[in-house]
């Protein structure tokens, strides 16, 4: 991070030019997703600090499970609201959606096994430790 943050000042003072600053035309058909997918991930964000840290003296779970639900449908729309306002990354996307999800999906298997593997090994060397540690007392 401070790697990043040391070329953006460099970058901003002109010493050298490691990130590119110029101002694009970006299109509102973009942007205006963008935005309303921000929001909702952002919302997301909160609402799982607030759960975590429990800032909440009474805590239901009604709202709590209202704002998530709320965040997942507002970031689904921007994603819906993108597909429509860009038809032509929509059909170029479309010719590989059975890729990425079979992609996505082996990887989601092999990560799972993954973290089983290493929780199982873990939970065993600790089952064993206490076990050594109850027979020599």
């Amino acid at each position: 991070m401070a790697l990043v943050l040391l070329m953006l000042l460099f970058s901003v003072l002109g010493l050298r030019q490691f990130i590119n600053l110029s101002l694009h035309n970006i299109p509102l058909s973009l942007i205006i997703p963008l935005l309303i997918g921000s929001i909702g991930v952002f919302m997301n964000f909160i609402v799982g600090e607030l759960d975590r840290k429990k800032l909440v003296k009474i805590k239901s779970d009604r709202p709590y499970k209202f704002s998530f639900i709320l965040s997942l449908g507002i970031i689904i729309f921007a994603i819906v609201l993108g597909g429509f306002m860009n038809p032509q990354s929509l059909s170029n996307c479309a010719k590989y959606t059975a890729i990425h999800c079979c992609w996505g999906s082996c990887f989601c298997f092999s990560r799972d096994r993954c973290i089983d593997l290493f929780n199982a090994r873990f939970f065993n060397r600790q089952q064993e430790r206490a076990t050594h540690c109850v027979t020599n007392s």
